[in-house]
């Protein structure tokens, strides 16, 4: 323990005792520091009360004095206490009339101690010793901060605190105090429950504040999803979607409460009440996983409120894609798994890596970086397993050449010894990398999608495309007849589920798209029917019936006449702005151009508003995700103690200062490495290191760059987990959306009926396969392949971060082994 402040010798606390055990007496409501009374002041009350008691009982108004006990309690209640730690009584000292003045004495004499040397700039850094000291008397007393300054010293020190992740203690840290004092002597630290507390609280209200200013009066996506924090709470986050970043509405401890829809659905509604009416905003979709509550939930939020479009999250149902194909060849997991194993083998002993390193050198000129699954995405696993295939050729020339330096690494371990040998046999054996030059095969596309479907500026009309994309890869590639069947099944299984009236939309009032992409043949998707999905959508999103000029403006953007010409539309230009400067293409932007300042939504303007609000659509919750990500940073295991509240608070102000400092280009640029020869598509042109027309935010990326992002479950190598994991949530997409929304479809004699989303604006369903002309592909980066690129951009950057972290994780114990 520490040992007691010196502050004690002039102050004492209450001393409370029961029956069983003494109490303590807190001050305030912070359970840790004790009341404390300034002996002083309390003898100084005590003999006021004394003289009071004499001078009432010689008058005959009090038959007895009281007890010396009795004076006193009743002059600490009278005497107001301060807080026993040393802020609370160093404060006292300073004003109090009636303390020792030993004790004023001895806290200056301390203060001045603490008051360091101040080096001008001026002043060689090395000549420090020489500058005499200056006290708290010396008459270069430092002024010190005025009261603006102090204040945003101390909001700018909480902003540092929480974008670094320092604990909230380390603020009390000598040494954190000891660089303060000698650096800026001028400003007063605050310790760290004021930190923590009311300057925290300060900057939660401005980056509030701030949330207000951006999203006021603007269109949005809701999202919710759930998490367990590590204190095994659930949580229930809330999230919108304005201008595709994301803002946090609310979170909910729903630990106490049943994972149920209804109790989904009342936290929703409450959130978006809340929102609409404290930021100003419109809620016109809401997204949530696919799980049985959530989707239920979104069945009954569409029934109460039916202008609200209503979707699954788009980068959890590509994964479920990946369940199926993990679940039809599970035979290709495990050899995943010996991949990885391979892999951490690899990195865990240097002596190898070394060796491979040189062989690498020979074979190439360069060496080549392996990575481990850090983190519990498929696509990592994905991203592992394909820098592994890349080094074949040179690992299986160095088991040939020196098969003796890994059976050595094993050490005098019977089970290492085992798993060397499998590790050998699996790099001799041509199978091996067969199956596993396979199982990469199978998700390559996946892995593509992935990147497109979970970015924050994902819209429908990426999703829709993608799907496209998907169907007709699965469709033509000489692949397994039984996965060719089973991703197809899957794809044809997620889309008919979903509302497809808005992604059609979408992609129809997509300038650069338009219809060329639909099936020709296909009379569901012709001039009048498609004017026909802008209509039912139209209706539901304004809740209002369209006037006779949608359909004259509707007309005109179909054949690009009037001012859909591109003589007068400017879509080209701004397109080619975008990709010079780096940037997704913000079709919203693009279109709000036809618009002037607060033109209403009527006449020919209708096809615009509708367009506006259709593509601000975010298909995925993944902003979510990135929420909980930064929460499990803040409330690690080593501080599972802070409270949920603070948690909350400290990720909304780290969020906010992500995103200020993104928009004012602060980001760093993260690492560029090789990574041997990932080719993701050997018989591509496009530039994986290109930004340029991926009409996508690579923020993909942005939001895995952080290392400490990174799990540390040994669960996060496991394949076969993750596998299992995703069998699980395939299964629980298969749930029952509702009991009261499901009604029996009219097929055939003798077919099984199954449900049928009756609430959904879309009347028939149209399958994948009837949708686009697979026929005709179109110049590269125009046709199904239009989103590809952006994709594949954002795989690559992911491969990098993943790097990083094994370099991290790995490295700094090779170099130990090596020395």
């Amino acid at each position: 323990m520490p040992p007691k402040l010196w502050h004690w010798e002039y102050f004492s606390p209450r001393n409370v005792t029961s029956d069983s055990k003494p109490l303590k007496d807190y001050h305030g409501k912070n359970g840790t520091f004790l009341n404390a009374w300034c002996n002083a002041c309390l003898n100084e009350k005590i003999n006021t009360l004394r003289q009071e008691g004499t001078a009432a009982k010689e008058s005959g108004q009090l038959l007895s004095l009281h007890t010396e006990v009795e004076l006193t309690e009743h002059a600490r209640t009278l005497v107001e206490p301060v807080s026993g730690r040393r802020e609370g009584f160093e404060a006292h000292i300073k004003r109090c009339k009636h303390i020792d003045p030993q004790a004023k004495a001895r806290l200056e004499n301390e203060t001045s101690m603490r008051t360091p040397n101040r080096v001008t700039p001026d002043v060689p850094r090395n000549a420090l010793l020489s500058v005499p000291c200056q006290t708290s008397s010396s008459p270069g007393l430092l002024s010190g901060l005025s009261k603006d300054q102090q204040k945003r010293f101390e909001s700018d020190l909480c902003k540092l605190w929480v974008a670094n992740g320092f604990p909230w203690h380390a603020i009390n840290q000598p040494q954190t105090q000891l660089f303060f004092q000698n650096w800026l002597p001028e400003a007063k630290l605050p310790d760290r429950h004021k930190l923590s507390g009311d300057i925290l609280r300060q900057e939660v209200e401005l980056a509030n504040a701030s949330m207000r200013e951006a999203v006021k009066g603007r269109i949005a996506t809701g999202m919710s999803d759930g998490w367990k924090n590590i204190k095994r709470n659930y949580l229930l986050a809330s999230m919108l979607s304005v201008d595709y970043k994301t803002y946090t509405v609310k979170v909910h401890d729903m630990s106490a409460r049943r994972k149920t829809a209804d109790n989904h659905l009342n936290a929703v509604l409450a959130d978006i009440d809340e929102a609409e009416k404290e930021y100003g905003v419109r809620v016109i979709a809401w997204v949530s996983d696919a799980g049985g509550d959530s989707r239920a939930m979104r069945v009954r939020l569409h029934r109460m409120r039916p202008h609200i479009l209503v979707f699954d999250c788009w980068a959890h149902q590509v994964n479920l894609v990946v369940g199926d194909i993990l679940r039809l060849k599970s035979g290709l997991v495990r050899t995943a798994a010996d991949a990885i194993d391979i892999i951490k083998w690899m990195l865990n002993h240097s002596y190898l890596l070394g060796l491979l390193h040189e062989e690498q050198v020979r074979a190439t000129g360069r060496t080549h970086s392996f990575s481990v699954p850090s983190i519990t995405r498929w696509t990592a696993h994905f991203l592992s397993f394909s820098s592994l295939i890349s080094e074949s050729r040179t690992l299986r020339s160095l088991v040939t050449l020196k098969p003796e330096a890994f059976r050595d690494s094993a050490g005098r371990s019977s089970e290492n010894k085992q798993l060397v040998e499998r590790i050998i046999k699996n790099i001799e054996d041509q199978g091996f990398w067969r199956k596993l030059s396979e199982l990469k095969h199978y998700l390559e596309p996946l892995a593509i999608a992935a990147n497109v479907s979970q970015a924050p500026t994902t819209r429908l009309d990426h999703i829709l495309v993608e799907l496209g994309r998907l169907y007709h890869t699965y469709s033509i590639q000489g692949l397994d007849p039984e996965v060719q069947a089973c991703v197809l099944a899957s794809l044809e299984r997620r889309w008919s589920k979903t509302d497809q009236d808005p992604f059609i939309l979408a992609v129809f009032l997509n300038p650069f798209i338009r219809a060329r992409l639909f099936n020709p043949q296909n009379t569901r998707l012709n001039r009048s029917s498609l004017y026909g999905i802008a209509k039912r959508v139209f209706r539901r999103v304004f809740q209002k019936n369209n006037d006779l000029e949608l359909h004259e403006a509707f007309l005109d953007y179909y054949e690009g006449r009037n001012e859909f010409h591109p003589d007068r539309w400017d879509y080209e230009e701004l397109r080619l702005s975008y990709e010079h400067a780096g940037r997704p293409i913000n079709l919203v932007s693009i279109w709000s151009g036809l618009l002037a300042y607060k033109t209403p939504n009527s006449g020919r303007h209708q096809l615009a508003h509708l367009a506006i609000h259709v593509l601000s659509i975010v298909a995925n919750s993944a902003g979510c995700e990135r929420l909980f990500s930064e929460m499990g940073h803040i409330h690690t295991k080593r501080r599972a103690q802070l409270t949920f509240g603070k948690v909350f608070d400290t990720a909304v102000v780290r969020m906010d200062l992500k995103r200020k400092h993104a928009a004012e280009g602060m980001t760093r640029a993260r690492l560029q490495r090789q990574f041997g020869s990932l080719s993701i598509d050997p018989t591509s042109s496009v530039d994986h290191n290109s930004e340029s027309n991926s009409d996508q935010h690579d923020e993909t990326a942005e939001q895995i760059a952080d290392t400490d992002m990174m799990d540390e479950d040994p669960a996060a190598h496991d394949i076969t987990a993750l596998a299992a994991r995703l069998h699980q949530d395939v299964l629980d997409d298969e749930d029952p959306l509702d009991e009261e929304s499901e009604t029996a479809v009219k097929t055939e004699p003798g077919a099984v009926s199954r449900p049928s989303r009756t609430f959904f604006g879309t009347q028939t369903a149209i399958p994948l396969a009837e949708l686009f002309n697979y026929s005709h592909s179109g110049p590269e980066g125009q046709g199904l392949d239009a989103f590809m690129k952006g994709g594949l951009v954002n795989l690559q950057k992911e491969l990098e971060i993943y790097d990083l972290a094994t370099r991290e994780a790995f490295y700094p114990v090779v170099s130990d082994k090596v020395l």
